[in-house]
């Protein structure tokens, strides 16, 4: 999972030097929810890697405050952070929150209790 997590942020990092566009955003998109409810598993070599690559999804988005939230978590302030993120997605893609919601579904019935928890 972290070797996925972090050639996912590698990706995301060598993309980025040429414009992306929509169908890199929506993919971007499509990542958020799996990479912040994997966050909870409490992990901190899994919270490091989600937290570089959600940095450079905020990058590639141009969002400058979840990038430096990202950079700067740590294992003790993580839910505050996924807390801010979830604000500053509400205000900013107001128009997939209904997805975001959706996808997180899919975790309520995942075998391991905190990522359950989390969705």
């Amino acid at each position: 999972r972290i070797s996925a997590i972090i050639a996912f942020g590698k990706m995301l990092k060598c993309v980025n030097n040429y414009k992306p566009g929509p169908v890199i955003h929506n993919e971007i998109y499509c990542a958020l929810v799996p990479l912040m409810l994997v966050m909870q598993t409490n992990n901190h070599e899994i919270l490091k890697a989600c937290g570089d690559t959600l940095a450079e999804c905020a990058q590639v988005m141009g969002w400058n405050q979840p990038r430096n939230l990202f950079r700067q978590m740590t294992l003790s302030d993580h839910l505050q952070v996924l807390q801010e993120m979830c604000k500053f997605l509400v205000r900013k893609c107001r128009r997939m929150v209904g997805d975001f919601l959706l996808k997180s579904i899919a975790y309520l019935k995942n075998p391991q209790p905190l990522l359950r928890e989390a969705a």
